[in-house]
This record gives C-alpha cells, structure tokens and sequence, in this order.
C-alpha cells in the first residue's frame, strides 16, 4: 500500500493484550519477490504488531526468495522489527504464487479483525495516552481542529477548551458523556468509505483499525500515540514525519 499520509508518532502507550486470543486473519497468504519485498516486510511488521489478532500465519514466497527474503529481513531489522517477533509466521517457499490472497492486503485484513473484536478499553491506559498526544498536537502546530478516535474521555475537556474537538467512539456512552461537554461534536466510528470531520485525526497505535480509519483519506496531520514501526505505518499508508 503507498504511503500518502504523514503521522507524527507520540507519547507511547502502555499496552495490554487481552487474555484470549481472538483471531480472524485468514492464515495463509502469498508474496512474489522482488515485487511484494515492501509489502512483505510491512505485513511481518503487522503481524509483529498485533499478535493477539493475527494468530498463526503461513506466506508462500515465489520469486527470488533467497535475495527476496534477505532484502526482507533487512527491511524488518531498519524498522525495528526482531526475528523473535515473528514466532507465530512461517515463510515457505513455492515454485509460483498459489491461490492464497496477496499479502498486499494483509494490513486490511488485521485492521478488519480488530474492528471485528474491538472492546472498550483493551488497550491499558489509551485515553490518557491519546489526550496527551492530542494536546501536544495543539502546543507544536495549533490545528484547526482536532479530530479524536478513543473509548474514553480522561482528558478531553483540556482539549476542547482550546482548540474544536470531536470525538469519534463505538461507545454510545462516551459519546453521550462527550456531548456534554462544551466545545466538544461526537460521532460514531466510520464504516466503508464514510469518511471523518476534517481536522487533525490522534489515534492510538497499539489499534489496528485506528490506523486504517485515520490514513483513510486526505488528512490535515495524523498523530499516532503509541510506539509504532515505520513500516507498521506505511501498511496503512502512513508515513512518519
């Protein structure tokens, strides 16, 4: 996926995998190197990313696999992305691309799983995390609004006092709550093409579907709170800054 969004990576979060792992990514996908080399290293990175939603993996690799793959692991290393990581991903080569999808759509994929099971406050200490990085956000570049995807409000009425907030959540209750507040337009979260107030979008980066949800169309500036590889961003067609 082309990287067109530029993200600004924040305040990183303390994450917290939810006991039980809860997967829907088809386990089987295929790659063809030198083609899918960047696509390849972006969705290890993913998966490396997001355990609990990716599960067991197997990519058929076609093409120059030795060079490809090497190329690959240096890709992952430059992006911060350890060998260990990877437990739960078998590359296996095969003489052609099989039937299996592109790993092209791998990040899709997880970003659609982690809709699927989302639940408020899975993530350990996101709202805080996602406020913070929202009112650096207004100290270092004083947007014209600020846009903000979270399950929770610990600091919201901050950044409403001084800039127009929006809170975008799949919980009717933090919307509800969130609507009180002065200052502050609530909407619930996008599906398909449905498109987000314009403004800069803070999201959390240990959320799949967060990612996805921000880079999805033009954007003013997105703000990743949240320790987040390079590539993990550019699966979603964000670039750093």
């Amino acid at each position: 996926m082309p990287s067109s969004v530029t993200a600004t990576v924040v305040a990183p979060a303390t994450t917290s995998a939810p006991a039980e792992r809860l997967c829907a990514v088809p386990p089987a996908w295929s790659a063809e190197l030198p083609r899918d080399r960047e696509a390849l290293a972006s969705a290890l990175a993913v998966a490396a990313a997001f355990p609990t939603r990716v599960g067991t993996v197997t990519v058929a690799v076609s093409g120059d696999v030795e060079t490809g793959l090497r190329d690959v692991h240096e890709d992952l290393a430059a992006g911060g992305v350890d060998d260990a990581d990877l437990a739960a991903v078998t590359l296996t080569p095969a003489p052609t691309a099989g039937d299996e999808p592109s790993i092209a759509g791998f990040a899709e994929a997880v970003a659609l799983a982690d809709e699927f099971y989302r639940r408020p406050y899975t993530i350990e200490g996101e709202p805080a995390a996602v406020w913070e990085a929202a009112l650096l956000e207004v100290e270092a570049h004083a947007p014209r609004a600020i846009v903000v995807i979270t399950d929770g409000l610990d600091g919201a009425a901050a950044v409403a006092a001084v800039t127009p907030l929006t809170v975008v959540s799949a919980v009717p209750s933090v919307r509800r709550l969130a609507s009180r507040l002065e200052g502050v337009d609530t909407m619930p979260r996008p599906t398909g093409s449905f498109g987000l107030p314009e403004g800069a979008v803070v999201v959390t980066g240990p959320r799949a579907d967060d990612l996805r949800l921000a880079a999805a169309g033009g954007r003013e500036r997105v703000v990743v709170a949240g320790e987040v590889s390079p590539l993990v961003l550019s699966a979603f067609g964000l670039r750093a800054d």
